[in-house]
């Protein structure tokens, strides 16, 4: 995205484009006359984060920058040099190694117990200051949000469905990502769950980064982070861009829920190794009779203990359904869970069969309200849930 603005600020200097030799994602090596190159130079080394995004601004340099320059600026370095001479399909082999230098400072932490992080978070909504909610499940992220959010008229977004329905109007990422990309979001953000957010869905929230939207993040840093093939990638919560976003962290760690073991037990998953942390769970989490669900690493294994719990609980009476995702013993009170966005159906939603005849079936979803829909279209957006991934699970608190 910088180099995106360079070239657009080299273009204004009249450089033109068969003068550019070499570019690539760090660097641009240039071939010009003296003077636009002295032009262009003093434009990038004056540059800062506020005037990123207005390239024409570079032209007016500050008061603030050295004239003796030697081309360290905030934001790009300029020096002169010679054409490499060593080139093979594309790749320079003679360049020295250049160590990208730490440009933003470390985050502001704030933690409960040691200040009033209400009211510390209500004064920096109050000064339109971006800041990151952080915690372990039932810590009471979402009400200190919402607390938040009656102060603000910004939007609500979120990477699941599911996360999304804790807020009375809110929207998925991904649905802010097409409002961006077509020009029509220029308002405050409040985002939630947002380390589970990939890559892509970031690059949403630099983009309004540079246009200085106020942010409110909100997350548990200790969530499993997006499957994504990438080498050396510091996690979110150490990158640059979420120092950029959120400069102030306010992290919660005192349990608001009325179980204290599962928080403890979350708390001490942060700190100790699997198998000491699978040993503390089979200790303190003893119960007799079979688990009302099934968490799950892999589907194939959900599959199985989906069909074969199903064969076993289901009445006589039961309705045969075959689903995409294997057959369903239909009967009242039956679990399910969405699969896809579809008629009516959410993803990640958990349902339960009220009643259903030869063509409809009848729902309840975990708010109570009921959904009717076809058994033809059932079949392609609904689950058994007996069994979840991990996935699935998202903000349930399930024993």
């Amino acid at each position: 995205m910088k180099l995106a603005f360079a070239l657009e600020f080299i273009d204004s200097c009249g450089i033109r484009r068969s003068d550019i030799k070499f570019l690539r994602t760090d660097a641009i090596i240039l071939s010009t006359p003296k003077r636009k190159m002295q032009l262009a130079k003093k434009g990038l080394v004056n540059v800062t984060r506020e005037s990123l995004h207005k390239p024409k601004a570079w032209f007016f340099p500050r008061e603030t920058v050295l004239e003796e320059s030697a081309g360290q600026g905030e934001i790009f370095r300029v020096f002169d040099c010679k054409l490499p001479v060593q080139e093979k399909n594309g790749v320079l082999f003679d360049q020295k190694p250049r160590h990208r230098p730490h440009l933003m400072p470390p985050c502001e932490i704030f933690r409960e117990g040691e200040c009033d992080v209400t009211e510390l978070a209500l004064k920096l909504c109050a000064e339109k200051r971006r800041f990151c909610i952080t915690g372990s499940a039932g810590c009471g992220k979402s009400t200190l949000v919402k607390k938040c959010l009656e102060l603000l008229g910004c939007t609500v977004t979120a990477r699941t469905h599911v996360a999304c329905r804790q807020f009375d109007a809110a929207e998925t990422l991904s649905r802010l990502k097409h409002r961006v990309q077509k020009g029509f979001f220029n308002s405050p953000l409040c985002v939630d769950e947002v380390f589970m957010a990939e890559t892509a869905l970031l690059d949403v929230l630099a983009k309004l980064s540079l246009h200085g939207n106020f942010m409110l993040l909100c997350g548990d840093d200790a969530q499993l982070p997006p499957i994504e093939v990438f080498d050396n990638v510091p996690r979110f919560l150490d990158s640059d861009l979420f120092k950029c976003l959120a400069p102030v962290i306010i992290e919660l760690n005192v349990c608001k829920r009325s179980c204290s073991l599962l928080h403890d037990f979350n708390m001490l998953c942060r700190r100790e190794s699997l198998e000491h942390c699978m040993a503390q769970a089979r200790a303190i989490f003893q119960c007799e009779g079979e688990p009302d669900i099934s968490l799950c690493c892999d589907n194939a294994r959900r599959k199985q203990i989906n069909e074969e719990t199903n064969r076993r609980l289901a009445p006589e009476s039961a309705q045969l359904l075959e689903s995409s995702d294997g057959p369903i013993l239909l009967h009242e009170g039956l679990p399910l869970v969405g699969c896809r966005i579809a008629h009516g159906i959410l993803n990640a939603i958990w349902y339960t069969v009220e009643s259903f005849d030869e063509h409809t079936l009848h729902l309840k979803d975990d708010r109570g309200l009921a959904i009717s829909l076809s058994l033809e279209k059932a079949k392609s957006c609904l689950q058994l849930r007996y069994a979840l991934t991990v996935h699935k699970s998202q903000s349930k608190t399930i024993l």
